[in-house]
């Protein structure tokens, strides 16, 4: 009777862990989504604003500056964001990935 006793609690303690690990996946993942995907979407948006506001008078091509130049830094900040978006969702899913183990 001990015997079955103490093997139902093991078993109790060990799907308590488990139900733990998926708890904390899940939590991970939720911030992930209403989060981190926000963020990085303002910032993406927030970044190509920034680009463009700076370089308006190039794009306008007042005061002797270069369209195709200023187009250029344009893209260049877009391509930049972008890459650093990627490195981010990389690590992310690397971290959402991780198992954990109480």
């Amino acid at each position: 009777m001990k015997k079955k006793l103490l093997l139902s609690a093991i078993i109790g303690t060990c799907s308590n862990m488990a139900f733990a690990q998926t708890s904390a996946r899940t939590d991970i993942n939720s911030a992930i989504t209403n989060w981190l995907i926000p963020i990085m979407g303002l910032l993406f948006i927030v970044g190509v604003t920034i680009t463009i506001l700076h370089n308006l008078d190039g794009i306008r091509g007042k005061q002797g500056t270069d369209q195709k130049e200023a187009w250029f830094n344009v893209i260049q900040t877009v391509v930049f964001i972008l890459v650093g978006i990627s490195i981010l969702y990389f690590v992310v899913s690397k971290v959402s990935a991780i198992s954990f183990s109480v």
